[in-house]
């Protein structure tokens, strides 16, 4: 993933919530977490002149929160695997040969049910591909705020499949999707804007 360079962090520890703010306005990244994920939780101190990506795996250390790059300004927040200088978090993988067309197969499967066609909610989404080539394990990674709404994500997700056998083989790593609503840039106009990585 492309660095933007080295910058200047000057964070103290403080509430997570506060301390990703700052983040994302001196980086220009934007991440997508839960409250419930990052209630409690209070970040390290990054101080010093860092990568956007090594400062971010320090603003987490400890906090028990795995990182997802969706795009190279683009980050979803889980618990998981603690990121930490020794064990850092996990980075966006080169593209594989069938991201294209599973953004292509998600955004087919959204555009044909009526609440998901409208693409004015946000959310973000973790599901992995049988060796069919069928989307396996499809998980919400909080709620779009419309318990209907995360229902018909999940069911049409469940629908989703490539119609051949991954390329990249029948063991994939789960792909990470982040759904923006058309204010923010995002929605597909049932032509997908939606940032994968996998």
């Amino acid at each position: 993933m492309p660095s933007a360079g080295l910058l200047r962090f000057d964070l103290r520890v403080q509430p997570l919530q506060g301390a990703l703010d700052a983040y994302g306005a001196l980086t220009g990244r934007s991440g997508f977490y839960t409250a419930e994920s990052i209630a409690g939780r209070s970040s390290a101190a990054v101080q010093g002149r860092y990568t956007p990506e090594v400062a971010l795996q320090r603003l987490l250390e400890g906090t028990g929160l795995a990182i997802h790059y969706t795009a190279p300004d683009a980050f979803v927040l889980e618990p998981g695997a603690p990121a930490t200088a020794e064990a850092p978090a996990e980075a966006a993988r080169a593209p594989g040969p069938d991201d294209g067309l599973v953004q292509a197969r998600v955004n087919e499967a959204f555009c044909g049910d009526p609440r998901l066609a409208a693409g004015d909610f946000r959310a973000a989404l973790r599901f992995g591909l049988d060796a069919q080539g069928r989307v396996v394990r499809p998980l919400l990674l909080g709620s779009t705020g419309d318990a209907a709404r995360d229902r018909a994500v999940l069911a049409a997700l469940a629908d989703v499949q490539l119609g051949r056998p991954p390329l990249a083989g029948a063991e994939q790593p789960p792909y990470v999707m982040l759904i923006a609503p058309r204010a923010e840039g995002g929605g597909w106009h049932c032509d997908a804007r939606m940032g994968a990585a996998r």
